[in-house]
């Protein structure tokens, strides 16, 4: 489905994930259900600071991660353990502790697969309450229940929720198996940038946003990053798997015809070049495009700005006084923690 180029990355190609990487935290769904943690408006913002400077030096980190596999571990070696590019973090913990076979390169390795296992644990959590409780407060109690429904209705239908969510990430994870997990991200981060972010941070500073705001920044700016994606060069595109095969076919064949003799691992890259001509010869990407139209890997740099002006034309079409009117009093409430839920029991 994905497309895992090991290209130089363009300047503009770099500068719009960097976009969709410090955005789209800010608009993720399981790190904004941190703030249901806190009991006051004041840990709130003490949590906020920690989060911040904890993401910040992650996102530090990547880069030092990266930089030291490049240095100690070869695309061929990532490859041969795992195509999709994702052991890379745990080779090099392994290689840094003495190597494979050894007593510290075993321990670092085991150290740092416990830590992947306790975040992605976290991450998937995080997400599948967020998803169980807007579907089951906002959804179900708010549209289908018109505000009516009882706590422990609300619970079960978070609990139903939970099971199809997590079901449902299940069967898209053993879908994505092979793809680069850091691909999968970052276009995770763009969706978020582009639909939550802007809706988030215009509904905290400006006085006339809206519902007709936040609907039309949420579905302009989540469709506009979604489309861009399947047009993208981070899609396969078989045609193009094709042509880049055929070349070698004709190289090889170039080769043998002037007399030369073929390597083994040329006959072998020869043998695969023409099975992979003929298998995706005429093929098509998933939304039948035989070449992408938008030439960035990442939407943010795009898709950002279209959905804050898709969230500010929304509020301007369909203005609310109320929600003027409402905004002293929840902008008190948003600082002060005046009249915060307290938590029930289920």
């Amino acid at each position: 489905m994905f497309n895992q180029s090991n290209r130089q990355v363009p300047p503009l190609d770099q500068i719009s994930l960097g976009i969709a990487w410090a955005l789209g935290a800010a608009g993720l769904p399981h790190i904004l259900m941190r703030f249901f943690t806190v009991p006051s408006a004041k840990e709130a913002r003490k949590s906020i600071v920690i989060a911040l400077f904890i993401n910040g030096s992650f996102f530090f980190l990547i880069n030092i991660i990266g930089f030291g596999a490049a240095l100690y571990l070869s695309p061929q070696l990532i490859s041969s353990v795992d195509k999709g590019g994702n052991m890379a973090t745990l080779l090099l913990a392994q290689k840094l502790g003495g190597g494979a076979g050894s007593f510290g390169g075993d321990m670092f390795l085991a150290f740092i697969c416990a830590v992947a296992f306790a975040t992605i644990l976290a991450v998937v959590s995080g997400l599948v309450l967020a998803a169980s409780a807007a579907i089951a407060h906002d959804v179900y109690v708010n549209i289908f229940m018109d505000g009516k429904a009882d706590q422990q209705t609300q619970v079960k239908v978070a609990r139903v929720t939970s099971l199809f969510v997590g079901t449902a990430a299940i069967i898209m994870g053993l879908m994505a198996e092979k793809e680069n997990v850091v691909a999968l991200v970052a276009l995770a981060f763009a969706v978020a940038a582009s639909g939550n972010f802007p809706c988030i941070l215009l509904s905290l500073f400006w006085r006339r946003f809206n519902t007709g705001g936040v609907v039309s920044g949420l579905l302009i700016g989540t469709i506009t990053a979604l489309a861009l994606v399947v047009i993208s060069p981070v899609m396969t595109y078989p045609q193009k798997i094709a042509d880049d095969a055929k070349k070698i076919v004709t190289t090889l064949e170039k080769k043998q015809a002037q007399g030369g003799l073929l390597a083994e691992k040329e006959l072998t890259a020869l043998d695969k070049a023409k099975g992979d001509f003929k298998k995706n010869d005429g093929g098509t990407s998933m939304v039948g495009l035989k070449a992408p139209i938008f030439t960035l890997k990442n939407p943010g740099i795009v898709s950002v700005p279209v959905g804050f002006l898709a969230a500010i034309l929304g509020t301007l079409l369909f203005r609310d006084k109320r929600a003027e009117e409402m905004f002293d009093e929840i902008e008190v409430r948003q600082i002060t923690g005046l009249g915060i839920s307290k938590a029930s029991d289920h």
